[in-house]
């Protein structure tokens, strides 16, 4: 929310925030069908109309996600045992969200997850994410990795206004069931910024 005392400029700042927003989920939507010939790009449409579609497709032909959140490790060489005891590492929370396997044998996801952050308030992101899968010893048990953008909010930064990020993810686990983590590098360097590993559960269903 914008307050009564900003200043003039703060819109037009908001605006650009936007359509950065909107330009990284596009580009990471689109990504995998921006390669190619010339002949399969205009067969597949514009960048807009490859966006809805693979997201009508996520949505449409995506099993259903129950994501469930609830560990926060911060670095114990960015952060001194005292700041430590007094952020949380419980991220307790949980979200929804939809996930395709495509024609590669990789995972597509849209999702929406809000949990605890270390400062005990809300924290809540929407977005995608695309995991490239590989099956450990042809077993049921696969390795995936890849990315995720995201938009986020929480009330310590930009008000709670939404704002973009890019993250790596890490899982391990069955199609059903699987462990995913995410890290926030160190930010800038000053301790006690950024360094935080963050694990959840994602458990699929038909």
């Amino acid at each position: 929310m914008i307050s009564p005392s900003a200043s003039p400029g703060r819109p037009f700042r908001l605006s650009l925030r936007l359509l950065l927003v909107a330009s990284v989920l596009l580009l990471v939507w689109a990504a995998p069908t921006l390669g190619g010939s010339k002949e399969q790009k205009g067969k597949h449409g514009g960048l807009w109309q490859r966006t809805k579609r693979k997201v009508g497709s996520i949505i449409d032909d995506g099993r259903f996600d129950l994501l469930l959140s609830g560990y926060a490790h911060h670095g114990r060489s960015t952060y001194t045992p005292q700041r430590i005891a007094e952020l949380n590492e419980a991220a307790w929370g949980g979200g929804i969200g939809k996930t395709l396997v495509n024609s590669s044998g990789d995972d597509e996801s849209l999702y929406l997850l809000a949990f605890s952050d270390s400062h005990f308030k809300p924290e809540v992101h929407l977005g995608y994410s695309y995991r490239f899968k590989w099956s450990i010893y042809d077993s049921p048990l696969e390795l995936g990795l890849g990315f995720t953008a995201f938009l986020m909010s929480r009330v310590d930064w930009a008000d709670g206004f939404p704002y973009p990020g890019l993250l790596p993810l890490a899982s391990l686990g069955t199609r059903a069931i699987e462990a995913v983590a995410s890290y926030i590098p160190p930010l800038g360097k000053t301790k006690g910024n950024g360094d935080v590993l963050i694990v959840f559960l994602r458990v699929s269903f038909d």
